[in-house]
């Protein structure tokens, strides 16, 4: 693969374009490109890294004077890594190979990795959008919901988490450790971003008919869900731990009601001892689900950031809370059969207090199991 030289002192430039059957488009890419790398007086890499695609693509594409690197692994995602871990430039360019992007406006870009930014990304939606680029679907609900559903997991700023022209610095690529092999791969480089507390800023960006034959490789459904599972698998916070304090806590209130209403300290309610059972089984459910989000979390995490786990502090803490539902239980059956009572209850109370007793030791036993696992995982992470 030849390295163009670069014409200045500044960071070196390489423009990938992934492309899978382009050969209609892709000369008129490589020339934008060019004309691209005119405009900012600087000589690019161009480097088109072809998908297993079954027209002239590839030959079309070294004869337009691209590099062209094979990607046998087939998908948006694969082609798209490939490229960018082969470029040799500094700051990298990528963007669609079907005419959909204007390779010769790559200058805002530069620019803005030059003023500090780690990720730029293309807003399509600050730019122009030609009637039929974009389907309405994905316009007024698709795009809008993920990037939504992005800024609120992640705390991203950008209006466009699905905007294919984009650029990032080398080094700060080499730190996302990519994965997706589909269209999810758009995604997953802004999340292992915002993750990371890399800089990520946007340029308005237009958006042109797919000029390309045939049907799109982009599928409304099945890739929207890719990119919103995604999102929720990298968000542990949002999907697990989140959702699992809220039902421990309608739990946690749901006794406290019970156990203020059986004490006639609240005579307003009308509810029974099946709301308790109910209130438990929330907070253990709760606290499962979250149990299961701080899994999710060390697996998520990379073997230099994976925390210290004292199994210890957690088994101690287990054991805490065994021992508070065996003080309670002892003091039920202490005043059950003694006149000796702090707190005089009645059978409904006993019940409740009762139950409270038998939460804590169910979560005091899933504590200490999970303890040992997560230690197990935690010496897995640092093999």
């Amino acid at each position: 693969m030849s390295t163009l030289p670069c014409m200045s002192n500044k960071p070196s430039i390489s423009i990938v374009i992934p492309a899978y059957n382009e050969e209609r488009t892709i000369v008129s890419c490589i020339e934008d490109a060019q004309k691209g790398a005119q405009q900012i007086n600087r000589e690019v890499q161009i480097l088109v890294a072809d998908n297993n695609s079954t027209d002239s693509t590839a030959r079309l594409a070294s004869e337009a004077g691209a590099d062209v690197l094979p990607v046998e692994d087939q998908g948006y995602g694969s082609a798209c890594f490939a490229g960018l871990s082969a470029s040799d430039g500094d700051i990298l360019i990528m963007g669609d190979g079907d005419g959909t992007y204007d390779f010769s406006a790559i200058k805002p870009f530069v620019e803005k990795i030059e003023e500090g930014y780690d990720l730029v990304i293309g807003n399509r939606f600050k730019g122009t959008i030609e009637q039929g680029a974009m389907p309405v679907l994905h316009r007024y609900l698709g795009t809008p919901i993920l990037t939504l559903v992005c800024r609120i997991l992640f705390g991203t700023r950008i209006g466009d988490i699905n905007g294919g022209m984009r650029a990032i610095r080398k080094d700060a690529f080499s730190k996302l450790n990519l994965q997706t092999l589909g269209m999810e791969f758009a995604s997953e480089m802004v999340i292992k971003a915002a993750i990371q507390d890399l800089k990520i800023g946007e340029v308005p960006c237009d958006l042109q008919q797919d000029k390309r034959e045939g049907d799109p490789h982009l599928r409304t459904w099945r890739d929207g869900w890719r990119h919103l599972r995604l999102m929720l698998l990298l968000a542990p916070h949002g999907t697990f731990l989140l959702p699992g304090l809220v039902l421990m806590l309608l739990g946690i209130l749901g006794i406290a009601l019970q156990l203020l209403n059986d004490l006639e300290l609240v005579t307003t309610l009308s509810i029974g001892m099946r709301h308790t059972a109910s209130a438990m089984l929330l907070i253990v459910l709760g606290w499962n689900i979250r149990q299961m989000g701080l899994v999710a979390q060390n697996i998520l995490q990379t073997t230099e950031d994976v925390h210290d786990h004292h199994l210890e502090h957690s088994l101690m803490l287990a054991a805490a809370m065994i021992g508070l539902s065996v003080c309670i239980f002892g003091y039920l059956l202490i005043s059950y059969f003694t006149p000796f009572a702090l707190l005089p209850l009645n059978t409904a109370a006993r019940f409740d207090v009762a139950m409270i007793a038998a939460t804590f030791f169910i979560i005091g036993f899933q504590k200490i199991f999970l303890s040992f696992f997560v230690s197990i995982l935690h010496i897995r992470l640092r093999s």
